[in-house]
């Protein structure tokens, strides 16, 4: 895998709420087919990565909104408001405590990226280890993320966004290709802990 230099990109940001708690995560994806758009983008990345979402979050988690910005090849954005619940039964843990999703470096001089994704049920974990019964749905997750978004001729590949390289600022931005997703482990996200927000 090396440096992904496809002419589009598209960020999908995806806003919820946890415990009155504002949540977001940010996606990247890459390709060339000029017929993409970031409202097309937008109802795949739904269809084929949030609707695997409430089989794994607790049903106090809440996706409120998806918002996507072409951030290469163009300028256009779409904003959809969501209402989707997660279909976890049970106490939830605290919003700062995620699923943690690696998507993987696709050679050594590069690096992975991460997903956090709060809403963490009670019964899914034992000891802070998710139990078997959620592995599959953590594994069809983290697949979902690490495929190409099914749009336009040839897709969308999820990418990782590096704007900096040994501390030095870059510019213009990096994209950069993953070799899949995984799911990690639980784990924790300071931005989220009571207080701070994300």
């Amino acid at each position: 895998m090396a440096k992904n230099i496809s002419p589009y990109v598209f960020q999908l940001i995806l806003h919820g709420t946890i415990q009155a708690l504002e949540t977001i995560n940010v996606f990247y994806y890459a390709g060339s087919d000029p017929i993409i758009t970031p409202n097309t983008t937008s109802l795949q990345f739904v269809s084929q990565v949030l609707s695997l979402w409430p089989g794994i979050c607790n049903t106090y988690a809440h996706l409120d909104a998806l918002v996507c910005n072409q951030v290469r090849g163009g300028v256009a954005f779409d904003s959809m408001g969501l209402d989707i619940t997660g279909g976890v039964s049970g106490d939830g843990l605290p919003p700062f405590t995620c699923w943690d999703f690696t998507l993987m470096r696709g050679g050594v001089g590069e690096r992975n990226g991460y997903k956090r994704i709060a809403g963490i049920s009670e019964n899914h974990q034992v000891n802070g280890v998710a139990v078997p019964a959620v592995v599959p749905s953590l594994t069809a997750f983290a697949n979902a993320m690490g495929a190409l978004l099914n749009v336009g001729l040839a897709g969308l590949a999820p990418v990782i966004r590096r704007t900096r390289r040994n501390h030095a600022v870059l510019s213009p931005v990096e994209y950069w290709d993953i070799s899949g997703c995984l799911y990690a482990r639980i784990g924790t996200q300071n931005s989220r802990k009571f207080g701070h927000g994300r």
